[in-house]
């Protein structure tokens, strides 16, 4: 993906998490709420989340995305695929966690938020969270992790 594609998912953000999920997926059910409990505390770190579903018809991915509260890439977006290969997913839930210039930061984040996540304390889930993928350091003038 050139940076022009990356400017195009969250133009403001530090940092993308691009979610790979679909409704008929049964463990993207259980991670999605701890992604979405998170989501306040991430964006106050710069971290924007978007999703890319694999629904298998354009029905089942506006029911899907529309429980959502992160903008999804279109049913017909060929960067849908095109992201799927690029970081190389296999197995959905998946959360890939790239830069503004789509370098990836972490590849696993699915399971870097599992580990950071307490529900009985969000802020610090997503401090941890910031700190594992080095974004509290982040320095925006030297794109230095």
């Amino acid at each position: 993906m050139d940076a022009d594609q990356i400017a195009r998912l969250a133009p403001n953000a530090k940092a993308i998490g691009i979610f790979f999920s679909a409704d008929y997926c049964k463990w993207c059910k259980v991670f999605a709420p701890k992604l979405k409990m998170l989501t306040p505390y991430l964006r106050a770190h710069n971290i924007e989340i978007i999703v890319a579903a694999s629904d298998k018809t354009q029905e089942a991915f506006d029911c899907y995305t529309s429980e959502l509260p992160w903008k999804a890439l279109a049913y017909d977006d060929p960067i849908r695929v095109k992201l799927r290969s690029t970081y190389d997913i296999k197995t959905i839930p998946a959360l890939v966690m790239i830069d503004k210039h789509g370098n990836t930061i972490d590849s696993q984040c699915r399971h870097t938020i599992d580990n950071a996540y307490d529900e009985n304390d969000l802020q610090t889930s997503a401090n941890n969270i910031a700190s594992a993928l080095r974004l509290i350091e982040y320095d925006s003038e030297n794109d230095d992790f």
